[in-house]
């Protein structure tokens, strides 16, 4: 009875450490990773001293986007960690290099985290294309920590909560803008001074030696 009682009561502190690590996989998704797409261009700007990826016009709506990068313990802050991002204007068009808007790489631009890991940047809200059918407003990213010996870099794209053209509406059926961890909530924070103007926030988790299939 005494080795029945104890393998019993391992069984359940089994299941309650099964319970916990899945309570904390739920709460702390790690971010998932999409296509890279056809419009990357190495070699854009360095922007930490602006803090803006596309240089806002008053006819567009304005997006100020927040964040950290974490580990999936999700409160280990990774440090320094190189956000390469690209988007459409606007009216939803790529630079591909061109000027746009007086900057030599419109909408493409590099920001770093902090010590703590957080970052934040100002953009225009991204246009919707047409390409056979309309793609959901989505920003580029290649998110690459300081630790390459444990992290790898992960590209992906982020979209927005309550977009018409989400999955299974988007028009790009390798993209991933159905997964919940891709997707921010913005609020519409419009001032006297500037109606145009959404803030949100979208945190970044990684795992460390997780390798990351990314589909070209």
């Amino acid at each position: 009875k005494q080795v029945m009682s104890n393998k019993l009561i391992q069984i359940i502190l089994l299941v309650c450490v099964i319970c916990v690590v899945q309570t904390l996989c739920d709460n702390c998704p790690l971010t998932a990773a999409d296509i890279e797409g056809p419009y990357y261009q190495p070699g854009a700007p360095n922007r930490t001293d602006t803090g803006r990826v596309c240089a806002h016009s008053p006819a567009v709506d304005r997006l100020i986007l927040r964040g950290r990068v974490v580990d999936s313990d999700c409160s280990t802050p990774l440090p320094h960690t190189r956000l390469d991002i690209w988007q459409a204007d606007g009216k939803g068009a790529y630079s591909e290099g061109r000027n746009l808007d007086s900057d030599d790489f419109g909408c493409r631009a590099v920001v770093y985290t902090d010590a703590n890991g957080f970052y934040t940047f100002t953009t225009v809200f991204p246009g919707r294309y047409d390409d056979g059918g309309y793609r959901p407003a989505h920003i580029h990213w290649k998110i690459s920590p300081v630790d390459t010996k444990n992290y790898q870099t992960l590209t992906t794209q982020l979209y927005f909560k309550f977009d018409k053209f989400l999955y299974p509406h988007d028009s790009c059926e390798p993209c991933n803008s159905k997964d919940p961890s891709l997707i921010a909530s913005v609020s519409h924070t419009g001032t006297e001074n500037d109606i145009k103007t959404f803030e949100g926030t979208w945190n970044i988790i990684l795992s460390k030696g997780r390798k990351r299939a990314v589909q070209e």
